[in-house]
């Protein structure tokens, strides 16, 4: 994978990851579950997998990786990595 397309899926992840905080921290606040930053109909994972060309299975893993970024248990780097060798497999 070239180093501007590992750049762009690093900048996704810590987008993902800042709008996730973000949303967190306002719905504890104003003590609702229906806070969005984004559009409802935006879904940055969805354009993450997209950018990937991953779909079926392989999405389920990935947002299952991006769920253990989200919690801080693995790095954008690592995710990179992953990601990395998952689209490599799938070539």
């Amino acid at each position: 994978m070239e180093t501007q397309k590992k750049e762009l899926i690093k900048m996704i992840l810590i987008m993902i990851k800042q709008v996730y905080k973000k949303t967190l921290q306002l719905e504890e606040a104003f003590g609702s579950q229906s806070i969005h930053i984004l559009p409802k109909n935006y879904d940055p994972l969805k354009e993450l997998l997209e950018l990937l060309n991953i779909s079926g299975e392989e999405s389920v893993l990935v947002s299952t990786l991006v769920g253990i970024y989200l919690e801080g248990d693995m790095t954008a780097d690592e995710i990179v990595i992953e990601l990395e060798e998952l689209t490599t497999q799938n070539a």
